[in-house]
Order: C-alpha cells, then sequence, then structure tokens
C-alpha cells in the first residue's frame, strides 16, 4: 500500500500547516522575495502529481509556508523510502559541491572526531555519500559513521529523528557500507548493555546480505532483552514478507517467531511482533498456525494477528476511526475528514497489521500537520481503555502513541508510565507510555510533571512498593535521558539502586556532547 503522495504532502503542507491555513493556490503562487510568482495553474500541477517534485519546490513550500526547515523535505523522503527501501540515493537532488568528495570531507572528519552533528550535517553527508559510488573508506569508517549515528537516533525525536534515520538508510544502503551495517546491526542486537534496538534492527531493510537471516536467527535464540528481541522480530518481519531469506533460513525464523507468540511470559509487544513475523508466511500457512493457535484463550488475540484480522475487536476499530475524525474535523476542518490519502493513513495506523507499514505511518504523522489531531484521538482513547481495563486497546494505543503523543496532554500517559493508583495498568504498559513520554516535545510544566512522577515512581519500586522489571528501569532512563532530567532524580532515590537503572543510567550520563545535542535540536 503507498503510504502518501508527493503531491498530497504539497497540499497539506499548504492547506493545513498552523502558519499557511487556508492560504489559496492564488495567493502561495504569488511567491515572494526569494521564491518568484507563478501562475496559480501551475501550483495545480504541482498539487496534483502532473510534475515530478524538486528539492527546490519542496524548499518553497516550506518557507512559504512556515515549516521549519528541512521536515517537508525529510517527509518526502520518508515515503519514497517506503516505497524504495533498498534505493541507497535521496527522491530529492539536493544541491551539492561539484567535487564531492572535497566537499563532505570537512562533515566526515567532524563525525569522526565528535563534534556535534545536525540533522542537516547528516543529510548532507549522507546524500553526498549516496552520490560517490566507489568512495573508498574502511571498514572501520562506514562502522563508526553507523555506530554514532544510531546513538544520535536514540536519542532524538520529530524531523531531526527521521532526518537521521534516512541518513541510515543511505549509509547502510550504499554498496560499501553493508558489511559494515551488518555487523553495527548484530553488535547492537546482542549488546545487553544497549538502551535502543529498534533502530539497528530497522537498518537492516535498506540492503540485502546473505549473512542477515543468520544473524537475526542468533539474536533471536538468546535474546539479550524483550526490546532486543522485539527490534529483531520486526526485521525479521520484513525479511519474510519480502522473501529476501532462504527458505531452511525462513523456516527457522518462523519457528523461532512461533515459540515468541505463545510464549505466555513474554510482554504483549514481544508476542504481537512475533504474530507479524507469522503474519508474513503464506495465506495457507498463517491460517493453519492460527488455527492452532485458537484453541488456547490466552492466545487468541495474537490468533487473531496471524490471521490478519487485527488484535482489536472491528467494533473497537470502528469507534477509534470515529475519534480520529471527530478531532481532524475539529482540528482542521470538515474537508480533511474527506481526505482520500489521509483516509488511507488513517486506515495504515488504525487496521494495518503489517507492523513496518503501520510504523511509516505514524512517523510521517510526527511530521505531518495532521499528526495533532491524530495524537489527541490517541489520548481519548487511551484514557477509556484504561478505564475498561481492556489491555489490548491499552497497548495498540500506546504503541501509536510512542510517535503521536502531544504536549500538554500527557497526564494519563505519564500516570501510566510512573503507576500512579487506578492507572497502574503493569510494567509492560508502563514501558510504552515512559517511551511515549519520553519522545514528547514537553512543556516545561510537562517536564518538571514528568520529573517528580518518575522520581516518586521509582523510590516506590526501589521500596517494594511497586517492584520493576529491568525493562521498565530502562524505560524510566529513557524518558529522563530523552528529556533531559537525569539530574532531577538520579541521586535522590535513597536505596540501593538495581543494576538495570544504574547501568541505563549510566548509559545516558555518559553519553558524549553529540548525543546530547541531537535529543535538544
Amino acid at each position: 500500500m503507498v503510504l502518501a503522495g508527493t503531491a498530497w504532502l504539497l497540499r497539506s503542507a499548504r492547506v493545513y500547516s498552523p502558519t499557511s491555513r487556508g492560504t489559496t493556490a492564488s495567493r502561495f503562487a504569488q511567491g515572494d522575495d526569494v521564491h518568484p510568482a507563478v501562475h496559480r495553474s501551475q501550483v495545480s500541477r504541482w498539487e496534483s502529481g502532473h510534475t515530478e517534485p524538486t528539492y527546490d519546490l519542496v524548499r518553497r513550500y516550506e518557507d512559504l509556508c512556515g515549516i521549519p526547515v528541512g521536515n517537508l523535505v525529510t517527509a518526502v523522503d520518508l515515503v519514497y523510502r517506503h516505497e524504495r527501501p533498498r534505493v541507497h540515493t535521496p527522491r530529492l537532488t539536493r544541491p551539492l559541491p561539484e567535487d564531492r568528495v572535497a566537499g563532505v570531507a570537512p562533515l566526515l572528519d567532524a563525525c569522526l572526531t565528535g563534534e556535534v552533528m545536525t540533522g542537516a550535517d547528516w543529510d548532507f553527508l549522507s546524500a553526498t555519500v549516496a552520490e560517490i559510488p566507489d568512495v573508498l573508506a574502511p571498514r572501520s569508517v562506514w562502522r563508526s559513521l553507523l555506530s554514532r549515528l544510531l546513538t544520535e537516533c536514540a536519542a532524538g525525536v520529530g524531523a531531526p529523528y527521521l532526518r537521521r534515520t534516512e541518513a541510515v538508510a543511505r549509509l547502510s544502503g550504499h554498496p560499501r557500507g553493508r558489511d559494515a551495517a551488518l555487523e553495527v546491526a548484530g553488535d547492537l542486537l546482542t549488546d545487553p548493555s544497549a538502551q535502543v534496538y529498534a533502530e539497528a534492527a530497522s537498518m537492516l531493510a535498506y540492503f540485502d546480505h546473505p549473512g542477515t537471516a543468520t544473524m537475526l536467527l542468533g539474536a533471536l535464540r538468546e535474546p539479550v532483552s524483550p526490546n532486543a528481541a522485539r527490534a529483531a522480530l520486526f526485521a525479521t518481519a520484513t525479511l519474510l514478507r519480502e522473501r529476501r531469506a532462504g527458505p531452511d533460513d525462513a523456516y527457522a525464523l518462523a519457528r523461532r517467531a512461533h515459540e515468541l507468540a505463545t510464549d505466555q511470559e513474554q510482554p504483549y509487544r514481544v508476542r504481537r511482533s512475533a504474530a507479524d513475523v507469522l503474519l508474513a508466511l503464506t495465506p495457507a500457512s498463517r491460517e493453519r498456525i492460527a488455527a492452532r493457535m485458537r484453541m488456547a484463550p490466552e492466545e487468541l488475540t495474537v490468533a487473531s494477528i496471524v490471521a490478519g484480522d487485527g488484535p482489536m475487536h472491528p467494533k473497537l476499530v470502528a469507534a477509534l476511526r470515529g475519534r480520529v475524525l471527530a478531532h481532524l474535523r475539529q482540528s482542521l476542518g470538515p474537508e480533511a475528514a474527506e481526505d482520500p490519502d489521509l483516509m488511507r493513513l488513517l486506515h495504515m495506523v488504525t487496521l494495518e497489521t503489517n507492523d513496518d507499514r503501520r510504523s511509516h505511518a505514524l512517523e510521517l504523522l510526527m511530521v505531518a500537520p495532521h499528526g495533532p489531531a491524530f495524537g489527541d484521538a490517541y489520548t481519548s482513547e487511551l484514557v477509556d481503555a484504561a478505564s475498561a481495563r481492556d489491555m489490548v486497546r491499552v497497548h495498540e494505543t500506546l504503541a501509536a502513541l510512542v510517535c503521536l503523543a502531544q504536549p500538554g496532554n500527557i497526564d494519563t500517559l505519564l500516570a501510566i508510565a510512573a503507576r500512579k493508583g487506578s492507572l497502574d495498568l503493569g510494567p509492560d504498559a508502563a514501558i510504552e507510555a515512559s517511551w511515549a513520554v519520553g519522545n514528547a516535545a514537553l512543556t516545561q510544566s510537562d517536564r518538571r510533571a514528568a520529573a517528580a512522577a518518575v522520581r516518586t515512581a521509582v523510590h516506590e519500586a526501589m521500596t517494594d512498593v511497586r517492584p520493576a522489571t529491568p525493562s521498565l528501569w530502562e524505560a524510566w532512563a529513557y524518558l529522563l535521558g530523552r528529556q533531559g532530567l537525569l539530574d532531577e532524580v538520579v541521586g535522590e532515590e535513597g536505596s540501593p539502586a538495581p543494576g538495570a537503572w544504574v547501568d541505563a543510567v549510566r548509559w545516558w550520563s555518559e553519553q558524549p556532547e553529540y548525543v546530547v545535542a541531537a535529543a535538544r535540536e
């Protein structure tokens, strides 16, 4: 399924961006001192897909619509990456220096010597390297580039984060970088001290390598943590869906996914990702597996995913879609709810059982003007699901809010993360809520509330009032580290700290300045 069209992105920028909302095509055609005037019909051609978009055209929309530089370019890159994951060059040709090697040398040196790099720097570096097919660099340099970039991704959010993930795609997909990329991904997925695994696993979608299946199978046999297992399963689902594993490897990976999907000791997020791997099998195979699973009441949700029906009852999905549409009408106007491209995104977010497609849709909404309406709707859904103690809905909603949580609207998320009173929904929900709060662009009031809530939760966990799992300790550290709040909590715990907390806090505290800068960008 196509994620969205570039023409739709351009029109949405003009019609829905906060600083340009409702701008007519005629007014937009007038341009400004930098961007020349054009005929109104030219705007219609741009927004109907009759002309191929250029970098300068997308930048025109950013400037005239008051969109931060690079955000719309990033959205176009993301759509293209969804359609062609293993094309390592960007959709939009950047204005690059004639001497590519000389032009990129200062940034390459800055990266390797630990200087701060912005998302724009990574965009320029990776776009330039992508245009040098025979770039000569030892594997150690590729490893250093990708390792640093993945660490910055772990700390970033929003458009700066997406710029870095696009840079990961270009560098790992480069013919000279693939061996190093596989090594870096394998090292991270089997490193128990790592705090974030998702981006390393996602990187495997951007290149073909004969060793990918073997590496993933090794990571799944004895996963170092639930989060590492989930990340490896995400990559495995993509590998099997695209038929990029040999029959023996595919069988071994599917068998291991089945074991994890039916293991009641695993968190829901791991079992769901394992079910997504089984969803990648042939229809006949997954129907047989789903039929066997339906014989056990505790496996009905996983069986529904494997069968392609999704984890939530159709009536609940319809109610969620209704909430999203209501928020879209209220915030963007009634015409938003009639937009076919937006309805396709809504379908992918609410109904799509393919985790890869759903993740791309959520990432696009992170930088699209429609994202806040989706985030507010999902927050309302979370309140309702938590009140009903419907844990499948809670987990599905939290998975979306990890990308779409809105500043000033995090009270429920924070209460779930800190396991407050009636919103103590268990450690697994607290983990996902902590990720969502950590990724949100919090207000100062939000940040104070987050520090206070986590401080209390940490104290209660250390005194066994509400014990925490190792993954929850790591999630709390993620929230504090991402938001720059570690100093507000660490050192005030008042009890001997468990190893998972000590290790996670150390990981975030010892990150170099360039990672801190990526988190604040």
